[in-house]
Formats: structure tokens, C-alpha cells, sequence
């Protein structure tokens, strides 16, 4: 990465895109990797914006510690709470850097209160700074109690010294605090921890301070905090100390996958992302048990290089060169030129032509990977899709988008379907009704990106249209069902009864299941495949639900008893039954509609807050909260996406451009009944003018 740059420079190294430089925000994610003391290190560096999150979601999954970084005047921000909860879900140990303590309102005392507080984390200082803002010289190590300088241009030279006379009550508080925290976390081990001096009054040596923070970060029951400012790289040194110390290397956790099979000597693996915390020094033994031959079993993965091979391919992205797909070794050795079988793409081999090591967007070739590597490969035959078992959010905007001209329809055709093999989050479909493309995705921002990557890479300017948000529809009442579907053509006809009842999966907005289907038909009423064709039709109406044509979700459907006809019954009988069931009733089942709300965080000048506040309630804003930082405030409130649209312009208007926000997906509410009965008015009219 060698040199940080802001918004006035050419834009940070791990910042590749043209975009991305133009816009100073990350996009999309970059891998890097360095050499830190006799350690390698391998990086991926995230977008922190919420349209995003797919980054940092399939980028957690494969990492065995990762850096939270918050700003030192802004403290903790709504991306801040999404990272949190993306890192509880991945069980990633973490650190932390609060970065910027230079900027104006710089106090990172403050951030890590709010760490604590808003997001319930055991965290603790390791570090202080010298100085905040404009007179930030440097940090004093709380464990090693030195001073740290950061001498040069681009603060490359450390130097130590001894810590300032001004300072040294400020060092002693906050060591005193180190221990608290640790007493919280685990009391029985801080007992221990003074047990072992000779003197209770006197702190436990470095070395044993250091290995008990580090268990304890890597038990995820701790967040050791650091502070600098990356700009001129102040703090980022001692913090790849700290990842040294205090996170785990591939030898510390064990990763585990399921033996599916055994091709020739390989064995085929699934992973699954269950780590867990490894007897330090020691590697995992595998015993024979009783399960041996259960072809389901977890075993437990080695860093041995000579065990069978095991990579989890975790992105795909297109290169000037190719395809180039990302991996981390989990098990084995990783080399070129060798032949493998994807476990999702059965009799399909590929042979691996290249294998690169990345640094943001250059690729380095490399022969081997090894246990605990991140590296890119080139295959001779491109791989459809990668096994994902991690948390993707559903789409909240949608945007009707066609080419300005009908001769760049296979351009266009070739860039979406590139871009949602590549973004799990960005989704494309043709209407049934005008044929146009629908692109739907976690924002407007989202959206934009796409289109404009689209103009930029293959050409082709797109027209579109009004953003939509994604409406859901919802039962809530009980109704039974006796529907008999029932068409005669001449020839073989269609013929099946279904009988059950729906019900709401718990009457909300936002069901914990969005689809719930029993069968309770007894003996063979209904034969076993035409079961399957019923759930099938349900399944399929729900996709595309008959009120304002978004998805039906917390539809519980009991199937209880049914009739076949032994010439006429079909799968086609069943499915078509399902669906024009669901049709008849939809006036009894009580249906709601319900749309998106954002949790929405604006950073103004505090002299913007009437007007800001103002303007936001009247978009039918909540006001949940205002915080101050310097001479800005942090307005944060909630509500529906629709009345947000367009609001950057408003923004810039409002606040001469010194404005900016984020918006993040929270839940469905369900609208009003006026609002409701417009919204279905206007689908209505919109199929009979397409008809």
C-alpha cells in the first residue's frame, strides 16, 4: 500500500477503479499482502459504505482476524454498527484502530466510549495518543509504557523515547482501565494475573500481559483499541504489531469442512465456516471415530502442506486476462498447472493455468499457496458459480434500465450478466408485462455504480427510469382452503382438488421465515410428487405477489387433504390448483402491503441542524437521535426509503455541499390503508396498460 492518500491526491493504492479515485470511496474489495517481521500477512482491504456489504460480508468469512477502524471525530457511525454485526456473525476476532486523531474534534476517548456503549464491546486501550488534532506527534504504548514517534514525511522511522512528564498520570489511569477491562471479561484470570507478581501492587510483566490479551482477542471476549492517523502513517506500524500479537495465524483456529467423497487420492471437500480456537502450538489429530464413514461428517481441517487439498473460492471477478476467481487455502498445497473438480460442479475438471498473488490490481505469479494464503487463480475453463454460504441481503431499490440503442442490446446482455455473477446483491430480471430490465440492488448509489460501470467499460450509455423501492405483501388472517382446479380442453384435461388452510408465520412485517409449507395429508390422497408440484405453485405466486407485484413473505400454507383424477391429475394440475387458489382468496386473507425503512445517518455543519431536522420530518423521518463532533452534528433517524430518494441533491442544496449520509436497510413496515389502496391502484393500471 506504501503511502496513504485523501481526496486531494490520486486516491489510495487498494482503490483501483477510475471510480473509485473519482468518487473517494472503495467499491469493491482489494486484496494486498506484506511482510511484517518474520510474519506474512495477508490483507483485504473492504468498501465501508452500505450499499456495499457484499464486500465485506464474503470477505469475513474467509479471514481469521480482522482491523475495525473508526474515525476519531466521528466515533461510531451506522457503518460502524453494520461492520460489528457482520464480524459477530462470522465469529472474527478483531482489533481495533481509531483512526484520524489529527482530524478536527479528534477524541479518541470519546470513540471508544461509544464502543462500548452503542455497540456492548469489551474494549480497552493499548495505546494513547500525544496530542489530538492539529498537535497529534505520536502514541505511548500502555503495555511497553514508551513513546512512539513517527519521524519523515510519510512517518516511516520510529522512534522511541520516554514517555513525557505531562503524560505519565494519563499512561498510569489508563493502564489501570487495561486491567479493569480485563477483570470484566474473565475475573478469575485477572486474580491469577496478580496472584503472580510479587508485589500486588504492581502491574503483571509485558510478556504476560500481552498473552492474555491475546487469548482473549482471539476468544472474541476482547477488542484491544490503537490510535493513529493512517494519512501520514502515524499508528500503523505499531498497529501491524498489534495483528502480530493479538490476532490469530491460521495455526491458532481450526477450520472445518465436510468429506464428501474421495476422488483418485484427493478428497473433495464442502467447507464450513465454523471456527474455532486451536490448543496453541498444537495441530489437530484426526481420530478414527464411529462416524468415519458418514459421508456428512465434519472433520476438522490441518495446515499440514502435504494433506489433501482444500480452497474455498469466495469471489469471482473478470480481468483483462480472464476470469479471475479469489481463494483462501484452508488444507494442502495449492499449486499450478494442477487439475481439480469443483465440489459444486460434478464430472466438471478444471485445470489451474495460473495462480497470482494480488496487490489491489496487480497479480504477482506464484507457483504454490499454502494453508491460511489468500491468492486469485486462472482456470482453463471458467467456473459458473461459487458455493456461498454467507448472509446476503435482499435487494430494497429496483430501476428499470435499457440501452439508448437496440445495436448495444448484446453489450449490455454481456455487462449485467458479468456483474451479477460477480455481486450476489445486485439482481437482474426482465419484465413480464413492458420487457424491460429491472436492476435491483442495496441503493441508489448501488444502482449508479453499475450503470455507470456499464457506460464505462463496454460502451453503452443506458436510458432509466424512476427508482422503485421493493414493496413486500403479507397475509394476516387464518383462512381455510377447498379449491378444485378443474380445465377441460379436449384430450387429456387438468384436474386437482387441494384442501389445508393459510396462515400469517407470525403476523409482522418482517416473519422470521418468509415461506412455510406442511404437508399434513395422510396415506396418498395426494401422491408425494404432486405435493411437491403444490408447494411448487405457492412458491412460485410468491415471487411475484397480486397486490403491487413484489415478493409475499410469512406465508405459512398447511396442506391437509386432497383428490387426484387418475387421467386428468399432472404436475401442471397441482401447480396451477396452488397458484389459483391463492388468487380466489386474496381478498379474505387480509394482505398488506409493506416498504423498506433505512436507518439513516447525516454528518452537517452544526449551523445546517433546523434545516436538516426540518426537512426530515417532513419526509415522515423519525428523529432518533443528534450527537455533536467540533463543529458538526450527527443526526441520526429512520424511516421509509421511498421519501428519500434524490436526497444527495437535497443535501448539497441544504448545507452548500458540506453535507453527507448514509442510509442503511433496517425492516418493512406496513404502510397505510390510503397509502395501500394507491399503491395497488396504480399496479392495477400499470397491467392493463401493458396488456
Amino acid at each position: 500500500m506504501h503511502e496513504v492518500r485523501g481526496k486531494d491526491g490520486v486516491g489510495a493504492k487498494m482503490d483501483s477503479m477510475e471510480l473509485e479515485r473519482e468518487k473517494g470511496i472503495t467499491i469493491r474489495s482489494a486484496a494486498t499482502h506484506t511482510e511484517w517481521g518474520k510474519h506474512h500477512i495477508n490483507i483485504i482491504d473492504t468498501p465501508g459504505h452500505v450499499d456495499f456489504t457484499i464486500e465485506v460480508e464474503r470477505s469475513l468469512q474467509v479471514l481469521d482476524g480482522a482491523i475495525m477502524i473508526v474515525c476519531a471525530s466521528s466515533g461510531v457511525q451506522s457503518q460502524t454498527i453494520t461492520v460489528d454485526r457482520q464480524m459477530r456473525r462470522y465469529n472474527v476476532p478483531r482489533i481495533c484502530f481509531v483512526n484520524k486523531c489529527d482530524r478536527t474534534g479528534a477524541n479518541p476517548y470519546r470513540a471508544v466510549d461509544e464502543l462500548r456503549s452503542e455497540l456492548n464491546l469489551h474494549c480497552a486501550l493499548v495505546q494513547i495518543p500525544i496530542g489530538v488534532e492539529d498537535a497529534h506527534e505520536g502514541l505511548i504504548d500502555l503495555i511497553e509504557e514508551t513513546a512512539i514517534y513517527f519521524d519523515g514525511a510519510h512517518g516511516d522511522t520510529i522512534r522511541k523515547a520516554s514517555i513525557p512528564e505531562n503524560y505519565k498520570e494519563q499512561v498510569h489511569k489508563y493502564r489501570l482501565k487495561l486491567l479493569e477491562v480485563l477483570g470484566e471479561v474473565n475475573p478469575s484470570l485477572f486474580l491469577l494475573l496478580l496472584l503472580e507478581n510479587d508485589k500486588k501492587e504492581t502491574f503483571p510483566d509485558k510478556a504476560t500481559l500481552k498473552n492474555v490479551i491475546r487469548a482473549m482477542t482471539i476468544e472474541r471476549k476482547l477488542v484491544p483499541v490503537f490510535v493513529g492517523s493512517a494519512y501520514k502513517n502515524k499508528g500503523v506500524q505499531t498497529l501491524l504489531d498489534g495483528v502480530i500479537d493479538y490476532l490469530p495465524s491460521p495455526l491458532d483456529l481450526t477450520h472445518y469442512a465436510i468429506d464428501l467423497t474421495k476422488v483418485g487420492l484427493i478428497h473433495v471437500y464442502m467447507y464450513v465456516h465454523t471456527p474455532c480456537i486451536r490448543n496453541h502450538g498444537q495441530q489437530t489429530k484426526k481420530k478414527k471415530n464411529k462416524g468415519e464413514d458418514d459421508p456428512n461428517r465434519k472433520v476438522p481441517l490441518s495446515t499440514n502442506k502435504s494433506d489433501p487439498l482444500l480452497f474455498y473460492a469466495f469471489k469471482l471477478e473478470q480481468n483483462p486476462f480472464g476470469q479471475l476467481t479469489w481463494v483462501r487455502v484452508y488444507q494442502g498445497t495449492l499449486r499450478k498447472s494442477l487439475t481439480i473438480q469443483p465440489n459444486n460442479e460434478k464430472g466438471k475438471k478444471l485445470r489451474l493455468s495460473r495462480i497470482v498473488r494480488m496487490h489491489s490490481d496487480e497479480l504477482q505469479d506464484i507457483n504454490t499457496a499454502h494453508a491460511g494464503d489468500i491468492c486469485a487463480m486462472f482456470v482453463t475453463e471458467r467456473i459458473s458459480h461459487v458455493i456461498s454460504p454467507l448472509h446476503v441481503p435482499d435487494p430494497v431499490v429496483s430501476l428499470a434500465v435499457k440501452p439508448k440503442n437496440k445495436s448495444d442490446m448484446d453489450a449490455f446482455g454481456k455487462a449485467f450478466e458479468r456483474f451479477v455473477k460477480e455481486d450476489p446483491t445486485f439482481h437482474v430480471e426482465i419484465d413480464d408485462h413492458t420487457g424491460s430490465c429491472i436492476f435491483s440492488g442495496m441503493g441508489e448509489l448501488h444502482l449508479d455504480i453499475y450503470i455507470e460501470r456499464i457506460l464505462r467499460e463496454y460502451k453503452v450509455p443506458c436510458e432509466t427510469g424512476k427508482p422503485r423501492v421493493k414493496y413486500h405483501e403479507s397475509i394476516t388472517k387464518k383462512v381455510p382452503f377447498d379449491y378444485l382446479h378443474k380445465k377441460q380442453t379436449g384430450g387429456r384435461g387438468q384436474y386437482a382438488r387441494i384442501i389445508g388452510y393459510f396462515e400469517p408465520v407470525d403476523g409482522t412485517p418482517n416473519p422470521v421465515k418468509p415461506f412455510v409449507f406442511i404437508n399434513n395429508v395422510r396415506g396418498q390422497a395426494i401422491p408425494p410428487q404432486f405435493i411437491k408440484s403444490v408447494e411448487v405453485g405457492f412458491k412460485e405466486l410468491c415471487d411475484k405477489g397480486p397486490l403491487v407485484g413484489g415478493p409475499v413473505v410469512g406465508l405459512k400454507i398447511v396442506l391437509e387433504d386432497g383428490v387426484t383424477h387418475e387421467v386428468d391429475s399432472s404436475d401442471l394440475a397441482f401447480r396451477n390448483a396452488a397458484q389459483g387458489c391463492f388468487r380466489s382468496l386474496i381478498s379474505e386473507l387480509g394482505s398488506r402491503v409493506s416498504e423498506p425503512c433505512m436507518d439513516i445517518e447525516i454528518c452537517v455543519p452544526e449551523a445546517n441542524q433546523g434545516a436538516i431536522v426540518g426537512d426530515l420530518s417532513t419526509r415522515g423521518m423519525i428523529i432518533n437521535g443528534i450527537s455533536y463532533s467540533g463543529k458538526n452534528c450527527v443526526i441520526r433517524a429512520y424511516g421509509p426509503l421511498d421519501r428519500m430518494f434524490g436526497y444527495a441533491t437535497d443535501l448539497r442544496s441544504l448545507t452548500e455541499g458540506k453535507g453527507e449520509f448514509t442510509m442503511e436497510y433496517k425492516d418493512h413496515q406496513f404502510v397505510d390503508s390510503q397509502a395501500q389502496e394507491s399503491l395497488v391502484k396504480q399496479y392495477q393500471e400499470f397491467l392493463e396498460k401493458k396488456d
